[in-house]
C-alpha cells in the first residue's frame, strides 16, 4: 500500500515557515495535511509519497517546516522521515533542491551549518 498527498491540496502558493506568519504557512500544512497522514503511514509501515508539483514558488522555509518538522513533530531522526516518505515530481532536479531544503542542518535563513 502506498499513501499519496499532493501539496496542492493544501496550498498551490506556498508561503512562510511558520502560522503566526500569515496563511500557507509549512507548519499549517504540517498540521493540517501531513502530519496524521505521516503517522498513519509510518504505523502500517508503509510509503507516503508526497507530490510536489504544480506550484508557485518553492520556498525553502516553507518545506523545512512542512517537512522536516515531521522529525522533529514525531520525535525521530531526519534520516528516519526518508524511509517513509519519498518526494516526487516530474522534475527530479527540484526532488533534489526540496530534499535539502528540509535538512535540519539548515537554519532560519536556509544557510547550511556544516560545523554545527
Amino acid at each position: 500500500m502506498i499513501m499519496n498527498v499532493n501539496i496542492t491540496d493544501y496550498t498551490t502558493i506556498p508561503a512562510g515557515r511558520y502560522i503566526s506568519e500569515g496563511e500557507y504557512s509549512g507548519e499549517d500544512c504540517r498540521n493540517k495535511l501531513l502530519s496524521g497522514m505521516f503517522k498513519e503511514a509510518r504505523e502500517k509501515g508503509v510509503k507516503m509519497l508526497i507530490n510536489i508539483d504544480g506550484l508557485s514558488g518553492y520556498p525553502s522555509s516553507f518545506f523545512n517546516e512542512a517537512i522536516g518538522g515531521l522529525a522533529r513533530e514525531y520525535g525521530i531522526p531526519y534520516d528516519s522521515l526518508w524511509n517513509t516518505i519519498e518526494l516526487i515530481s516530474v522534475e527530479p532536479s527540484l526532488i533534489n533542491e526540496v530534499k535539502g531544503y528540509t535538512h535540519p542542518s539548515r537554519d532560519r535563513n536556509n544557510i547550511l551549518k556544516i560545523n554545527s
